[in-house]
């Protein structure tokens, strides 16, 4: 099929030798340990107290961690929640995400992060985002959506 001066040239190149060799590798190789152990932020959170009784900004980094773990959403995501929009449905917690990284088929699109009920009350988003909320529901004020112009939305 080809000429043997040209697959002779091919399978001598160091390159395509280096990369049959690691395509027929049996192993997968571990690059690092998957521990995190999360018992200090825990620790951090259950020392802030009582949601009714922190500051603002404590409950906002309380909020945004829960978020960000609990719905594996990345900063932008955070940034980019619709926060009028976003509601609890049977004691879920129901976030509008606008425009996050991913896209479908090239479109942008709206993606919906559902966060259900923690039965310990300190790692709960869902009253964390209810105190949030009512704290803060006052002061909405809508801007413009940082990947899309033409779009308003009201932030966290």
């Amino acid at each position: 099929m080809f000429d043997q001066d040209i697959v002779a040239r091919i399978t001598n190149d160091g390159r395509f030798q280096e990369f049959m060799r690691l395509a027929t590798q049996r192993g997968v190789k571990r690059l690092r340990s998957n521990h995190i152990d999360l018992t200090p932020v825990i620790r951090y959170l259950r020392r802030l107290g009582n949601n009714l009784s922190m500051s603002t900004t404590d409950l906002t980094k309380k909020l945004c961690w829960l978020l960000a773990t609990c719905g594996f959403l990345r900063p932008d995501d955070l940034r980019c929640t619709d926060a009028r929009a976003s509601r609890i449905v049977n004691g879920n917690l129901e976030l509008v995400v606008l425009f996050p990284k991913e896209t479908r088929q090239g479109q942008k699109i709206i993606k919906p992060v559902i966060i259900r009920p923690h039965p310990d009350e300190a790692l709960y988003p869902v009253k964390v985002f209810t105190e949030y909320r009512s704290r803060t529901q006052a002061g909405d004020c809508t801007v413009v959506h940082p990947k899309d112009p033409s779009k308003r939305y009201t932030p966290l």
